[in-house]
Formats: structure tokens, sequence, C-alpha cells
């Protein structure tokens, strides 16, 4: 991509989000915008740009967000909040699949907008994440460390796109389209999503297996993690969780720390 064309396609994004104008942003010789000496036809293309962006905004964030805009309750609205959305955080990249992952962080912004609402962004985002994660196969064989190496120098490792998540409890119930009991309003879950036949699956997760989980994610091996486990859970017990995790399809495989 040249510098000239980085700078047109600079100068075409401000124009469309209204920090400067058709005139004098080098948009003359773009699809739909004529060259002329008046503004009409520079204005008439720019407005073109823009009614195509406002489409597509609201188009690609209801390929994924489709719990959310049921939430907000008709096409108008999710319509309205996805241009504000484009605007406050427009595509970076050619790959539109790739944008709107803040979707949570700018309802989280609004005035008197609910937690539940975010945090159901959130688990759509984690789910639209995951099913476009590498491609990955189980380490079968590499299991068989758990029987031979201890725990301090074993770690196991997670599938492209396994996630976790804290949420309310009532973006879990919309998302899974569960019924919520009165007991659980203002509760949180905690999850794991993770890619089971090319679909994003969630599971509520104990505090013991969210422990466990957590620290391997972050890197620590299997004796940390299991002492972070029963640290919250006493009756943590490993082998439901491993056979959980097999079953689910979170685990990649096991490797040994030890020279």
């Amino acid at each position: 991509m040249t510098a000239a064309l980085v700078l047109r396609q600079q100068a075409l994004l401000a124009a469309l989000l209204g920090s400067s104008s058709a005139e004098g942003a080098g948009l003359i010789g773009l699809p739909g915008v004529l060259s002329s000496s008046g503004g009409t036809s520079l204005e008439r293309g720019l407005l073109a740009y823009r009614l195509n962006a406002q489409v597509m905004a609201a188009k690609t964030l209801g390929a994924v967000f489709k719990c959310t805009q049921n939430a907000l309750g008709d096409e108008a609205s999710f319509a309205a909040m996805a241009w504000a959305f484009w605007r406050r955080y427009p595509p970076l990249r050619g790959d539109l699949g790739q944008w709107g992952g803040s979707l949570a962080e700018f309802l989280a912004e609004q005035d008197g907008m609910p937690q539940w609402l975010s945090d159901l962004a959130r688990l759509e985002w984690a789910a639209h994440c995951c099913e476009r994660a590498a491609d990955s196969e189980l380490d079968a064989a590499s299991l068989a460390l758990l029987s031979v190496v201890e725990p301090p120098e074993l770690r196991l490792l997670f599938r492209p796109g396994v996630q976790l998540l804290r949420v309310e409890a009532q973006a879990w119930a919309l998302w899974a389209d569960q019924e919520l009991d009165d007991a659980s309003l203002g509760g949180s879950v905690g999850l794991v999503m993770a890619r089971k036949a090319w679909r994003a699956q969630a599971h509520c997760l104990q505090d013991g297996e969210w422990a466990l989980m957590t620290s391997l994610l972050e890197g620590a091996d299997l004796d940390l993690a299991m002492q972070q486990a029963f640290a919250v859970q006493a009756d943590f017990e490993f082998s439901v969780w491993l056979q959980a995790a097999l079953l689910n399809g979170w685990l990649l495989g096991a490797e040994s720390q030890s020279k």
C-alpha cells in the first residue's frame, strides 16, 4: 500500500467521522466522488460513503451481537448504537470480523447502561473470537505425562480460543437462552468459553475450577494451580475437572518443564 493511498484512506475516515470536510480532504477521484469546481458532488459522494458505513456498522455488529441487538429492543436503536460505536471505535483493519471487540467497553461508558448488557456483549465477542480461533487437535499422547511427571514439573496447555469470563448471571442466561430464577438475579457466574464442533460453547465453573484454569492459563505449573484450586474449594476434584476438560475440548495437551 502506497503512502498516498494511506493518506487518502485516512482523509476519507476523517471526513466520515466529521472531523474534516469533503473539501480539501483528498477525496477527489475516489469512486462516487466526482472532481468538480463546486462542493456538491464531493458532499454527495461523501454522504454515500457515510451511509454505506452506517449500514455496514449495523450489519457487521448484528452478525456477531445478536443477543445484544435483541436486548436493545429494535433495529433502529441497534443501528444508532452501531454507528455511534463506529465513530468512537472505527475499524482499523480490512477484515471487519476483527472489529467489535470494544463494544462491551463502549456500552459500559454509556450513562444508565446496565452492567449485564455490557457483559452480554463480552460473552458474544468471546464466542465470536473462539469460533475464529486456529484449528487444533488434542495431543492425546502427551497426557501420559500426567502419570509419570510430578505436578511441579508439568504444565497443561489449552486450545486456541479458550477464555475465562466472569459475567452477571442475567447476561449468561440471555446468551444461553436459559430461565433465571429470582435468587440468581444480580449474581455473577464464572465461565469457560471454548469451541467444540465449530461452535463456541460456555460452561459454568465452580470456584476451584476457575482458580485452577486461571493459574494454568497464566502459565503456572500443575502443582501451583491445584494449590490455588484447593485454597478456594476444599472438595475440588482434579479428575472430575480433567474429564470435563477432555470431553468439552478445552485441553491441547501437556508438557514437561523438567530439564
